[in-house]
C-alpha cells in the first residue's frame, strides 16, 4: 500500500509535520477536535502541555470548546493555567473548518504562550501590547485534501474570503479556491510533492477576494494517509505580506519575459525575409544578372537600405529588452583597442565615401589594450561612427584618438564636425527613443533613438563609460572609456 513520506500511521500528528513544513506554526500548540469537544488529532506540544497542567488525553480541548462555544465564526481568548505550581499564560483561537459531511463541523485550536509578553505588559503598562495581536495566527486558512487532490475540508475562513460556501468548493481541487504559481525551476511545488508524496512548502497562490481584490498566499502541506490506501494532503494558507507589490512585481516580470520571447520569435520570423529582400536588390543593384533601366537600378538600391534600416531596427529592439531583462551577457577579455577602432571604421567605410566624408583620421596609432567584452565594444564604436558620419556634413570630418583617463582605464574618443549639440540636451540624446531635431542634409526617418542609449548601457555594464563633449556649431565628442587590460 502507498504511505506518504510524512505522516504514516501511529508515528506522530500530522500537525507536527506540517509545524515542520511551515514556519509559521512553529512553537504552537495545534490539535483538531469535533463540534462535540472530541479530540481529533493533537501535536506533541499539546500532549506535553495537558501532562504538565495534570489532564486527562483530550480535556483541555474539551474545557476550551465548553468555554469558548465557538459556532461558525473565528473565536480567541486568553487564559491561565496551572503548570508544576506556576501560572502560564495563553493565548488560544478556534478556527471554524468545513467538511463533505455538511452536518459535520470541526475546529483547529491554535495557542501560543504569552507568559513573557503579560510579564512586560505589568511592568510597562505603556507597552504597545494587543491582546488579539500578541500571538498572531499567521495561517489564515486551512485545507484538506483526498487521494484525488478534491478538498475534504476548508476553514470558514476561506469561505469568507473568497465569497463562496463550503459547498461551492468541497469536493473540487485546489486550483478552485485560486491559481497555483510555477517556482522559480517550472515546478508548481504542489503538483511535484504529490508525484512523490512528500511535503511542500512556498508554494504561492493567487487568490480573488469576494470584493475584486488579488492576494497572495503561501501555501505549506504535508501528506497524509486516506482511508482509501492512498496519500492526501493537510496544509495551511498564510497570505503573503504586501501582496499587491508584490503581484505586480510578478506581472511586471511575467511581462518582461512575454516581451522578450515575443521579440525574439518575430526577429527570427523577420530576419529570414528581409535578408532575402536586401539580397535580391542588391543582386539587382549591381545588375549581377544583366542590365536595368537606370530608374530601377536606383529602386533596388532604396529597397536593399530600406531592408538594412529595418534589420537594425530589430537588432536594436533585441538589445533593448535584453538590457532591460537584464539578460545581456558579456564575454570580458583582454583585447587591443585599436585594431576595433580599425574594424569599425571598415564598416562605415562605404557610407563615409557616399556621403565624401573624410574619415582617415580615424585610426589610433599606438596599441591600446582594454578589458571588457569585445563584440559589445565593436558595437559601441560602430554607432558612433555611423551618427558621426550621418550627422556631419558632406565634405566634413570625423577621427578618432585616445583620450586621457583615471588610472587603470583606458578611453578613446571619437569626434566630428558636424552640426554639434547645445549642453542642455547632452543628457536627452542618451535617452530611449529619443532624436534631437535633424540638420537639414539628414533625412528623415533615419536612426531610431535607441543607439546611443544602447551604447551608454552597454559601456556601464562592461565598467565603463559613454560620455559627451558638444556645443552648437563646435562639432561632437563622444569619449568611451573602458577598464585597462590586466
Amino acid at each position: 500500500m502507498f504511505e506518504p513520506r510524512d505522516i504514516r500511521p501511529g508515528e506522530g500528528s500530522v500537525f507536527d509535520a506540517l509545524a515542520a513544513s511551515d514556519p509559521a506554526l512553529a512553537g504552537a500548540i495545534v490539535f483538531e477536535c469535533s463540534s462535540a469537544g472530541v479530540l481529533l488529532d493533537a501535536n506533541a506540544a499539546y500532549t506535553e502541555l495537558e501532562r504538565a497542567a495534570a489532564l486527562a488525553p483530550g480535556e483541555l480541548a474539551a474545557r476550551l470548546l465548553a468555554a469558548l462555544a465557538p459556532t461558525g465564526e473565528s473565536v480567541s481568548a486568553s487564559l491561565t493555567l496551572e503548570l508544576l505550581g506556576n501560572s502560564r499564560h495563553f493565548h488560544a483561537r478556534f478556527v471554524p473548518v468545513s467538511t463533505l459531511a455538511r452536518n459535520e463541523l470541526k475546529f483547529v485550536g491554535i495557542m501560543r504562550e504569552s507568559s513573557t509578553t503579560i510579564d512586560q505588559r505589568e511592568r510597562d503598562p505603556l507597552a504597545a501590547w494587543q491582546g488579539d495581536e500578541l500571538v498572531r495566527v499567521n495561517s489564515d486558512w486551512y485545507w484538506e485534501t483526498d487521494s484525488r487532490g478534491a478538498l475534504v475540508s476548508i476553514s470558514r475562513a476561506l469561505e469568507i474570503l473568497v465569497g463562496q460556501p463550503a459547498g461551492a468548493l468541497l469536493g473540487r481541487s485546489l486550483t478552485a479556491i485560486g491559481t497555483l504559481l510555477r517556482g522559480e525551476n517550472g515546478e508548481v511545488p504542489y503538483d511535484f510533492a504529490r508525484e512523490r508524496g512528500s511535503s511542500f512548502r512556498d508554494q504561492l497562490m493567487s487568490v480573488t477576494t469576494q470584493g475584486g481584490a488579488t492576494r497572495l498566499y503561501r501555501l505549506a502541506g504535508v501528506a497524509v494517509p486516506t482511508k482509501d490506501g492512498g496519500c492526501g494532503y493537510r496544509g495551511v494558507a498564510a497570505v503573503v505580506p504586501d501582496s499587491a507589490r508584490l503581484i505586480e512585481r510578478m506581472r511586471s516580470e511575467l511581462g518582461r519575459t512575454a516581451k522578450a520571447n515575443f521579440l525574439s520569435s518575430m526577429s527570427h520570423e523577420l530576419r529570414t525575409p528581409l535578408n532575402a529582400i536586401i539580397g535580391f536588390a542588391e543582386a539587382m543593384n549591381h545588375e549581377v544578372h544583366g542590365p536595368l533601366r537606370a530608374q530601377y537600378v536606383e529602386y533596388a538600391g532604396d529597397i536593399a537600405n530600406a531592408g538594412r534600416h529595418l534589420l537594425s531596427l530589430i537588432q536594436d529592439l533585441l538589445d533593448i529588452s535584453s538590457l532591460d531583462s537584464g539578460e545581456v551577457d558579456l564575454e570580458t577579455e583582454d583585447f587591443d583597442l585599436s585594431l576595433l577602432v580599425e574594424q569599425a571604421r571598415a564598416m562605415v567605410a562605404m557610407k563615409a565615401s557616399a556621403r565624401k566624408i573624410d574619415i582617415k583620421a580615424v585610426a589610433l596609432y599606438a596599441p591600446l589594450r582594454a578589458r571588457g567584452d569585445r563584440r559589445r565594444t565593436l558595437q559601441i564604436l560602430v554607432n558612433l561612427l555611423t551618427n558621426a558620419v550621418k550627422f556631419t556634413p558632406e565634405g566634413g570630418f570625423v577621427g578618432a584618438e585616445p583620450a586621457t583617463s583615471l588610472p587603470g582605464n583606458v578611453a578613446v574618443t571619437i569626434w566630428d564636425s558636424g552640426p554639434g549639440i547645445d549642453p542642455e540636451d547632452h543628457a536627452r540624446v542618451f535617452e530611449k527613443f529619443e532624436q534631437l531635431p535633424k540638420p537639414p542634409h539628414v533625412a528623415s526617418g533615419e536612426g531610431t533613438g535607441l543607439g546611443l542609449h544602447i551604447s551608454r548601457r552597454l559601456a556601464d555594464l562592461m565598467q565603463g563609460s559613454l560620455t559627451l563633449e558638444s556645443r552648437k556649431g563646435m562639432g561632437a565628442r563622444f569619449t568611451l572609456t573602458l577598464p585597462a587590460a590586466d
